[in-house]
């Protein structure tokens, strides 16, 4: 099985490889920030504003062909989840494709014998995008997550491929306690599919004694697709 993943394309699509399934984790669209004068912030985030502009964004998308033009099978089923820059839903953009479920708060599906399950938010930053929640209230979200073959967030556990370097300094952003929640309800080869953090985005890193040839054990799978596109082959 291949699972394409892709992630924080802030509006600027590109054509994806063929796929059984595939897996979208947010970021999709662009923002309309709104100038803010004797501010140190310069501007501003209005929800209200960036839904109803996303949404028209939108309809002009599909008609113009949508995601299935970009798609290398586009019959294949996708799931997906939006992140904190997409305060619209992301179903609207897969018009016209074999959109399976857009995650909102750990529902389980199946996908061609996969268990799935997601949810949206981010760790706090600001307040200003969309999702946001606080640390502690997203980790219970995360204990909440049932068992499951694939998990499907925008943000990354702590500690695995969640640092961007800033101004020669290195900053993690991902949850605390998230990696050893998921691992306990992965299965055998389990996967965690995310984004966010731009400065490792492209990376498909693997853990655990089944990512050697003839090893054995629990095989553990992260995605961290931002603003690219990462291939998962089973």
């Amino acid at each position: 099985m291949r699972i394409v993943h892709i992630s924080d394309w802030h509006w600027r699509f590109r054509s994806v490889p063929e796929a059984d399934l595939y897996v979208c984790t947010g970021d999709m669209y662009d923002n309309y920030p709104v100038a803010v004068r004797n501010s140190w912030t310069k501007w501003k985030i209005d929800p209200q504003r960036e839904r109803e502009l996303q949404s028209a964004d939108a309809r002009v998308f599909v008609d113009r062909g949508g995601f299935r033009q970009w798609l290398g099978s586009p019959d294949a089923p996708v799931v997906c989840v939006r992140g904190n820059h997409d305060f619209a839903d992301l179903t609207p953009l897969f018009d016209g494709c074999n959109l399976v479920h857009e995650f909102v708060d750990n529902e389980a599906i199946e996908v061609l014998g996969l268990r799935v399950t997601g949810h949206r938010g981010i760790p706090h930053i600001l307040g200003t995008w969309s999702d946001e929640v606080d640390r502690a209230q997203l980790l219970e979200r995360v204990r909440r997550m049932p068992s499951s073959d694939l998990f499907v967030t925008h943000y990354p556990p702590a500690g695995v491929l969640d640092y961007e370097v800033l101004r020669g300094r290195i900053e993690s952003y991902g949850l605390d306690g998230m990696r050893e929640m998921l691992e306990e309800r992965m299965s055998i080869h389990g996967i965690h599919c995310f984004g966010h953090i731009h400065g490792c985005g492209g990376i498909v890193k693997e853990f655990g004694p089944g990512s050697v040839i003839g090893g054995e054990g629990p095989w553990r799978t992260y995605s961290n697709a931002a603003c690219h596109v990462n291939v998962i082959e089973l």
